[in-house]
């Protein structure tokens, strides 16, 4: 008899059977999201991958994975078959062999819902027992978030069509109908037709006081969420369940036009409640908010807008209709290069602020490549300080992406989930302070990725609210594999976003056009050169020659015939402010042009005048139009553009933070100027930038282009710029861009270094090895690497010698490694820095671990705070958690219970305020412990259980090790050898998988204790005499130590005289 079959069922809450019977699953959530990622996806991934996925911000990436597969084996392999499969450098479930439902769904309706069987749609429903993997949600994993959100979101459409079509199909029979129709209904709540649906199929059974229920429902639906009321179509069902005549509606009148009804307060409306003072004072601040700089108010000089009547109105519409369940809350404009569209957007912003509401833009410009976040950077510091509300993350983030944060790049820099929700929470409270409510973004074709990625999440995220997104973009521009290019395809397919394209104008609308410009010229003449194109047509018209015998042939020769007509001034400055970029500074341009700064100011002035710059804020101007800069551009020879961006990146490059600096502005200069170096350094420094604001993709390109940069460069330039480089991907956040040879490369690199005698770039290629081998489990790698690097430190400048040794000390400290060698690395950086005079916080942390290791429990106590002390002197708080956490397992290993429950505490405040949830659940799990052990008996352990799921789900396994061997201890102490027992069970299989010789002293002492309490001698000594406890690596821990000498004592203690 063939034993039954394993079942996974996703849709629901995540379950596992076998033969009917539920299997119980491992405690943490990322083992079960492990599992629901591998059924659901039926193929092969890659162990990089996976890490990526679910530990992207961990030491020890493969350590949590080999832990959750170890966990999972457990759950699925049965009756001998195994359908885990763990290759060396793959995982897979092998979904042939296990029955899923997702599967099962997916091939009865394997595309429309539509378009698949009566018989197949029913059964497809018995398989829905709710929405994807129900309550599995990691939202510190943000791709795997991502990845459950939108398959989530895919699958309760999908659900929602199925039972739409059997309402359709089993129409003529409603009682069959009916249980398809209150289910859809209740799966889409804020749709009016599942209502409709509902009360139709209601009143085909005779339930009329059903159905009338369910109109109230909607119509209470409509006015709490989407603030307006019941539609006609809605109106006329609600009559049909009864004899009375439709009551009179708004909707029965003539429509109005978006537009209007968007400018028009409703006099009908009841007055809504008086807003708060804080809620108050934010809706005066948008009030007075200006139009943003780059989509300047109308001057009333200006050409009026010409045949976009229809365009104007449908992008109205989808203004007032965000919020509004099942429409668009974003349009994405299209065209060719003047076709007017931002005109189009600068007429949308004044229509919006004149209806009282506000607009918030940042610029896009073709270079922002170089720039992560630009233009929401841009959007944010554009604003006064009481818009950013009151959301710290927002506000810091700001000065994060300006450049300008004091220590931003010393606290633990904010994930990236979070940042993207606390801008959406924003964006959100600023539409509840006033609306309507617009973000536009132009010339999306040169997003960035990061900004591309946070648009795609604020659209989604901010579909029920009122926030509308105005997006326009050059029509054929967009690469198809582009960032950009794939979340617009996703907004497009989601129905989320119009589509608004722009065509040339007709030859009456360019006669009004010229018209409105310049009476005396011929509009037949202009459609015919211009073809309808709005900017050329209005070049045309305004031109400085009228009457001239020629008409140019192309925008193109227009604007050159344009340019040329400047005096030799203004002339000479133009490719200059070309090549700085769309926008640039006026200090900045002066710093650049070798010229006396008052003929400067002549020529922007002259510029200025001729409509080819434009002021947009203090010391700032940017191009009219994109064409005027690019036709500026061109008219330089490729000798001369080499030469201007050349100084260009020179003068940027003698620039500091202070002034402005923006590497990755040095690094496009540099480029095009043919400074290699130059590039290659300000690439490493620009990607070290981006690494802070959690853009990966941006930092990885940035460091391919620095190597790009190398070839060519003698061998003592290029060596110290290649470690610098590939230093980068030792970041655990670029571990999923990787190269596969990198370690091959960064040992070559060092090899070079060292045959060149480049100390400091020899330690910096050991330490980039440690770092990455120490991600991928490597541990003992890890630590051969960390010992090259202290050795090649030495060479250097005493402060970083001392440093390099330290850090390697810590680290062999820190993986249990080598501790004689720790120990001669810790005496010698200590006494190189106090020869030196110099205090240096990772020197005093290698101390304090080394101290806290042997046992030295007031040195170790007093070194832990110095690390702080010095950490805060030097505005460097990397290291103040951790040690504050030590400070408390100290506290604890002194009998110091009441000072340990208030360091943890103060340990669990400060995680909050940084964002870190691991040392947060560890803090509140050292704390319980204080508090049991001063005597506070009420729910300790309770608590500290309540901390280690935390950590399982976090699948921190150190920290899970030694709060379990402290709350064993305890256990014991109260006599309850199982529960002790089942807590070392758990400290040994994370010493196992993190392969830490004192973790597993302190497990076998701790179950050869609770082997003697329960009257098992035989077993006591098994655990006694196992070879990690009888031949460590080295010296174990003082805490292994004592925990051993207390079981060899409870074990002579149980032994038969």
């Amino acid at each position: 008899m063939s034993p039954p079959r394993l079942s996974v069922h996703l849709l629901g809450p995540l379950e596992v059977q076998t033969g009917g019977e539920r299997v119980d699953l491992p405690p943490s959530r990322k083992a079960r999201a492990l599992l629901a990622y591998l059924a659901a996806t039926g193929r092969p991934h890659a162990r990089s991958a996976l890490c990526d996925l679910f530990w992207p911000e961990v030491n020890d990436p493969r350590a949590g994975l080999r832990w959750a597969l170890s966990k999972l084996r457990d759950v699925v392999h049965h009756e001998g078959a195994e359908p885990l499969m763990c290759a060396r450098d793959r995982v897979a479930l092998d979904v042939d062999a296990v029955d899923v439902d997702l599967r099962r769904v997916t091939s009865l309706v394997p595309a429309e819902a539509s378009q698949a069987s009566t018989e197949a749609l029913l059964e497809a429903v018995h398989a829905f027992r709710g929405g994807f993997v129900e309550g599995l949600d990691l939202p510190a994993c943000h791709q795997f978030a991502a990845w459950s959100l939108g398959t989530r979101e895919r699958l309760h459409g999908l659900h929602v069509s199925v039972h739409a079509t059997l309402c359709r199909r089993l129409q003529g029979d409603p009682e069959a109908a009916l249980p398809h129709a209150l289910a859809r209904l209740s799966l889409d709540p804020f749709t009016e037709a599942a209502y409709l649906e509902a009360m139709e199929v209601l009143a085909g059974v005779g339930r009329v006081d059903q159905g009338l229920e369910v109109y109230e429902r909607c119509c209470r639906m409509l006015a709490d969420h989407l603030g307006r009321g019941p539609s006609e179509a809605l109106q006329t069902a609600r009559w049909q369940l009864g004899s009375a005549a439709p009551p009179a509606s708004p909707s029965a009148a003539p429509s109005a036009s978006p537009s209007a009804r968007a400018a028009e307060p409703d006099a009908d409306a009841p007055e809504a409640d008086a807003p708060s003072p804080a809620g108050s004072n934010l809706a005066a601040i948008l009030a007075d908010l200006p139009p943003p700089d780059h989509l300047p108010a109308l001057d009333t000089g200006e050409p009026r807008l010409v045949g976009r009547s229809s365009e104007l109105e449908a992008l109205l519409g989808v203004i007032h209709g965000s919020g509004d369940g099942g429409r668009d809350n974003s349009f994405l404009l299209t065209g060719e290069a003047g076709i007017g569209k931002t005109r189009l957007l600068r007429e949308l912003v004044a229509r919006v602020r004149e209806a009282g509401g506000w607009v918030l833009s940042g610029p896009i410009f073709e270079t922002e490549e170089v720039r992560p976040f630009g233009p929401w950077a841009d959007l944010l510091a554009g604003l006064p300080r009481g818009a950013l509300g009151g959301d710290a993350e927002v506000a810091g983030l700001s000065a994060v992406l300006q450049g300008r944060a004091s220590g931003a790049r010393t606290d633990r820099p904010t994930a990236r989930a979070q940042f993207f929700g606390a801008v959406a929470r924003w964006l959100a409270s600023l539409a509840e302070a006033r609306t309507p409510a617009l973000v536009v973004l132009d010339d999306i074709q040169w997003l960035d990725a990061s900004s591309a990625a946070l648009l795609h999440f604020l659209v989604r995220e901010l579909a029920p609210t009122p926030v509308a997104f105005g997006l326009a973009a050059r029509e054929g521009e967009i690469s198809p594999t582009t960032p950009v290019a794939r979340m617009l395809r996703s907004l497009l397919v989601s129905g989320r976003t119009a589509r608004v394209s722009l065509a040339r104008l007709d030859a009456p609308d360019t006669e009004t056009l010229v018209r409105s410009v310049a009476r005396e010229v011929d509009p037949a003449r202009v459609f015919a050169a211009s073809e309808g194109n709005p900017f050329f047509a209005l070049a045309l018209a305004t031109s400085d020659a009228p009457g001239r015998g020629e008409t140019p042939r192309s925008i193109e020769e227009e604007l050159d015939d344009r340019l040329e007509r400047l005096d030799p001034g203004a002339r000479a400055l133009l490719p200059w402010a070309a090549a700085l970029g769309r926008a640039f500074d006026v200090p900045l341009l002066v710093r650049v042009v070798d010229r006396p700064d008052h003929e400067i100011v002549e020529a922007i002035d002259t510029l200025e005048r001729r409509g080819i710059l434009r002021a947009s804020g203090e010391d700032r101007y940017d191009f009219t139009h994109s064409l005027l800069r690019q036709a500026a551009t061109d008219r330089l020879s490729e000798p001369v553009r080499r030469q201007v961006h050349r100084s260009i990146a020179r003068a940027l490059d003698a620039m500091d933070r202070t002034e402005g600096r923006l590497p990755g502005a040095v690094a496009h200069h540099a480029e095009r100027g043919g400074l290699s170096a130059v590039a290659a350094a300000a690439c490493a420094e620009a990607a070290d930038d981006h690494l802070w604001v959690f853009a990966y993709d941006e930092a990885a390109t940035m460091v391919e282009r620095g190597r790009a940069q190398l070839e060519g460069l003698p061998d003592e330039t290029r060596i110290p710029l290649e470690v610098d480089l590939l230093r980068l991907y030792s970041f655990a956040g670029l571990a999923d861009h990787r190269p596969d040879d990198v370690e091959d490369e960064l040992r070559r690199v060092t090899d070079e270094a060292v045959s060149l005698g480049l100390g400091q770039s020899v330690a910096k290629g050991h330490a980039s090895l440690m770092e990455i081998q120490y991600q991928r489990g490597a541990f003992d790698e890890a630590g051969r690497s960390s010992l090259r690097s202290a050795e090649a430190g030495r060479t250097g400048d005493p402060g970083s010698a001392a440093r390099a040794l330290a850090e390697t000390a810590a680290c062999l400290l820190l993986l249990d490694q080598a501790l004689d060698d720790a120990r001669r690395l810790v005496d010698e950086s200590t006494q190189l820095a106090r020869s030196h005079g110099l205090e240096i916080d990772v020197v005093a942390l290698a101390g304090a671990l080394l101290s806290h290791q042997d046992g030295e429990l007031a040195a170790a106590h007093a070194a832990f705070r110095e690390v702080i002390r010095r950490g805060r002197r030097q505005r460097d708080r990397w290291w103040e958690l951790p040690a504050l956490a030590r400070m408390t397992m100290v506290e604890l290993d002194q009998g110091a219970y009441a000072a340990a429950l208030a360091r943890a505490r103060e340990t669990g405040e400060l995680a909050v305020r940084m964002g870190d949830p691991v040392q947060g659940a560890f803090a509140r799990g050292l704390a319980a412990l204080a508090a049991g052990r001063g005597g506070e008996a009420e729910g300790g352990m309770e608590r500290v259980d309540a901390a280690l799921e935390e950590l399982r789900d976090l699948d921190s396994l150190w920290k899970i090790a030694h709060l379990q061997g402290y709350a064993a201890e305890d256990d014991i102490a109260r006599g309850c050898p199982a529960s002790a027992r089942e807590r070392a069970d758990e400290t040994l299989r994370a010493a196992r998988t993190l392969e830490r010789p004192s973790l597993h002293v302190l497990s076998r002492a701790l179950l050869a204790h609770c082997a003697a309490l329960e009257g098992d001698p035989r077993a006591a000594r098994k655990h006694l005499d196992a070879p990690e406890v009888t031949h460590p690596h080295h010296r174990p821990s003082h805490r292994a130590l004592e925990a051993l000498e207390r079981a060899r004592a409870a074990a002579a203690a149980a032994a038969p005289s």
